[in-house]
């Protein structure tokens, strides 16, 4: 995944996870963007492993609609891990399998 080097406009995204997840009609430990809730996983696994998580906390893995929800996904990464690691994201493969 790409890394977008901090700055002013990453700060400002940072902010807004916090306040949107103040006012939140997700669970208490989801976070909202738009009308979509998230939730970062740190456990290290497969995206397979991963997905399957997901399906197990009522969701699937995050798919990126925008640049902006893109962003909002690396502050939250960044704000619950304090680093911006590797991270599965939702995916298919829509040619073949492999």
């Amino acid at each position: 995944p790409a890394i977008i080097p901090h700055s002013k406009a990453l700060q400002s995204i940072e902010a807004a996870v916090q306040e949107r997840t103040k006012e939140s009609s997700c669970p208490s430990d989801w976070h909202t963007y738009g009308s979509r809730c998230f939730k970062f996983v740190s456990i290290q696994q497969s995206w397979a492993d991963s997905e399957q998580n997901c399906l197990a906390l009522g969701g699937n893995l995050a798919s990126v609609h925008s640049l902006l929800e893109y962003q909002f996904m690396q502050a939250l990464t960044k704000d619950t891990n304090g680093h911006l690691p590797d991270t599965w994201l939702g995916g298919f493969d829509a040619v073949k399998e492999g």
